[in-house]
C-alpha cells in the first residue's frame, strides 16, 4: 500500500480558532463551496 503523504510521527494536535466575518463576502462563499467539494473526495 502506498502512502498518500509522508507525515511526521504522532503526537498530533488539533487547532481550533474563531473569526469574525467582515462586511462583504470577499469570495468567502465560493471558497467555502470549493473546500467542501475537496473534502468530499
Amino acid at each position: 500500500m502506498s502512502e498518500i503523504a509522508k507525515t511526521p510521527k504522532p503526537p498530533y494536535y488539533a487547532v481550533i480558532f474563531t473569526s469574525e466575518r467582515t462586511d462583504g463576502d470577499n469570495q468567502y462563499a465560493e471558497m467555502a463551496d470549493e473546500m467542501l467539494k475537496l473534502a468530499s473526495v
